[in-house]
């Protein structure tokens, strides 16, 4: 809820089975972002469809039962996407309407009811010149105020003929554009960051980390910028995090300042953008860092986790969850639950001198060959109600304690 990879439920399951063990349900979908869960639905974007009839979609299930309440298809068009990669960025919901905010691969930006019906549609590619990439890199919205918010980017007419890491205010209500921001130089790839919202001395601080490798602070209801902070030599994929006064940031490219090594962590002054503090030789170019009190948690590109001390840089322990690390990691309720690419789900219990506990549950499926083989896991966990959430290139999984129901009543505010 405050976007640092904490969670405020007080009780999980230490352990599950992808067979029946703390399984609440499980359902046949492809996701490989993460899943939103709100007042007893979960929402979320991916492929739908098989070979030329594939497309891309927004499913809302029951968070009781798993089976699809509504789901919205569209087609990919003005992209070179290959299939693997549809749905790449995470559905967002906003709390005080109920209304459900969904960009996919091709450009397509949509506001849906609760109940699925279409609000506004944007096509960000044919209006704005949005920029993508045969990766399918695509950012997440966000929900901030009355506007919904989201980094891309774009090429167009005029002041914005650069193509650049841009920042846009779209009117959540009505999807009219407020203002376009760029703090930013020429782009250097193509991301997938996720801007946080902050609260600085009264203001609203948007925070984020940009294609030209940069980490940007520019004023949320304005798009006005305050700073910008160079910290590496290539674009910034993993989202920031905002704590107590302090922006932390991580990349897996090149550093700035001639060290041979490769991959940064580091923590930012939120007021001033000055380096505090900067822990080199931790590649950790995808997954977003996790701040829980006076320590980071990090996955590197190895999949390793790090825990580091906020207030040093130092590192105080690792454990190795796999070979690939994208997903985030989350705490909830003094544990670490976190995702490995290759079809590795992690619940882990530690104390000061490190890891108590580990669970690991392996995901698989069966091949067109027949044979099984590890299920690919892009997304990070979702927990809500004492549930955990986790997405795979076949199957959503439901972890927790069997027989307790959601509500699933809302009233919006407005």
């Amino acid at each position: 809820p405050d976007q640092n990879g904490v969670s405020g439920e007080r009780e999980i399951v230490s352990s599950w089975s992808a067979s029946g063990d703390n399984l609440v349900w499980k359902a046949e979908h492809t996701c490989r972002s993460t899943v939103s869960v709100f007042r007893g639905r979960i929402y979320f974007i991916g492929l739908v469809g098989e070979g030329v009839r594939a497309q891309e979609g927004v499913t809302c299930l029951d968070a009781n039962t798993g089976k699809v309440v509504w789901q919205d298809r569209f087609n990919v068009f003005l992209a070179n996407i290959q299939q693997s990669r549809v749905g790449w960025a995470n559905v967002s919901v906003d709390p005080e309407t109920g209304n459900v905010y969904a960009h996919g691969v091709g450009g397509v930006f949509r506001c849906y009811s609760r109940e699925g019906k279409i609000l506004w549609s944007i096509s960000l590619t044919e209006e704005y010149g949005r920029l993508s990439a045969y990766g399918g890199r695509t950012n997440s919205p966000l929900i901030e105020g009355d506007m919904v918010l989201m980094g891309f980017t774009c090429s167009s007419w005029g002041p914005y003929n650069l193509p650049s890491h841009r920042y846009w205010a779209f009117d959540k209500h009505t999807g009219e554009l407020i203002y376009i921001s760029s703090p930013a130089g020429k782009f250097k790839n193509s991301t997938y960051s996720t801007p946080v919202v902050g609260t600085i001395d009264g203001m609203r601080v948007l925070f984020d980390g940009n294609s030209d490798g940069s980490v940007y602070a520019i004023k949320a209801n304005t798009g006005e910028k305050l700073w910008g902070t160079p910290f590496a030599e290539k674009d910034l994929q993993a989202s920031v995090v905002y704590s107590d006064g302090k922006v932390y940031a991580c990349h897996g490219k090149e550093n700035l300042d001639g060290e041979t090594r490769m991959g940064a962590v580091a923590a930012f002054d939120a007021v001033t953008g000055k380096v505090l503090w900067k822990s080199v030789g931790h590649e950790v170019g995808y997954a977003s860092p996790c701040v829980k009190g006076d320590e980071v948690f990090v996955i590197e590109n190895d999949g390793d986790l790090v825990c580091i001390d906020a207030m040093t840089g130092k590192e105080k322990w690792s454990e190795r969850l796999g070979t690939v690390g994208k997903g985030s990691p989350v705490w909830v309720a003094g544990n670490i639950v976190a995702t490995e690419v290759n079809g590795r789900v992690h619940i882990i219990s530690y104390g000061p001198a490190g890891v108590k506990a580990h669970n690991e549950v392996q995901l698989t499926l069966t091949g067109e060959d027949g044979n099984q083989r590890a299920a690919e896991v892009y997304g990070s966990p979702a927990i809500s109600n004492g549930r955990i959430y986790i997405t795979s290139e076949n199957m959503i999984y439901c972890i927790g304690r069997k027989g307790r129901k959601v509500s699933t009543a809302f009233t919006p505010m407005k």
